[in-house]
């Protein structure tokens, strides 16, 4: 693929943009979670990205803060 891909929302079945909200792992994780999976500078500890957390999410836990 070459190029640029862009995926900021979506259109609804009568074609009217929805938009996504922008966020980070970081921001939606409770904060008790936040050093197990974060660095003191909010870097990922994990050096695969967000593998474990999605793991942490895959296993069942709840690691994510409600809105």
């Amino acid at each position: 693929m070459r190029g640029n891909a862009e995926a900021r929302g979506w259109k609804d079945a009568e074609h009217v943009e929805v938009a996504l909200p922008v966020s980070s792992w970081i921001a939606e994780v409770r904060p008790e979670f936040k050093a197990e999976f974060f660095d003191a500078d909010g870097g990922m500890t994990c050096p695969n990205g967000n593998v474990e957390l999605v793991q942490a999410l895959l296993g069942g836990r709840e690691i994510l803060r409600n809105l």
